[in-house]
């Protein structure tokens, strides 16, 4: 699959995690485009939201794995559940938001940082 807009992303990561309530699937979008832009932020350039390089797709696809991963966390209350003989132990997932913001971070610093020099005129 090639995922080279915010929309084809956006639909990788609700294909990732079919169980995403109706409100998390409306924002996952926005959390792409933020991640989009906060990676424009840091390599010093602009990019196209409908032609994304590929180089940019692997950092935004795991800071949006981690965030929804997290949010799905926020909503089920994560930690451990009992119930009579019935046992779930949600911390993995939040382990994995963790490994995947870490992920995230390497392939972001792997892009290499924008750096512009501006002369003063004093």
């Amino acid at each position: 699959m090639v995922l080279n807009s915010v929309s084809q992303i956006a639909s990788h990561i609700k294909a990732l995690y079919p169980n995403l309530t109706e409100a998390l699937k409306e924002q996952v979008i926005s959390i792409v485009e933020t991640h989009k832009t906060n990676i424009e932020n840091y390599v010093g350039t602009n990019i196209d939201s409908h032609s994304i390089d590929n180089k940019y797709v692997p950092p935004i696809v795991a800071f949006t794995k981690a965030d929804v991963i997290s949010l799905i966390n926020a909503q089920t209350g994560g930690g451990n559940v009992k119930l009579g003989d019935l046992s779930i132990n949600e911390s993995g997932k939040e382990m994995s938001a963790s490994q995947w913001a870490k992920m995230g971070e390497i392939k972001l610093k792997a892009l290499g940082r924008g750096v512009q020099h501006k002369r003063s005129l004093s």
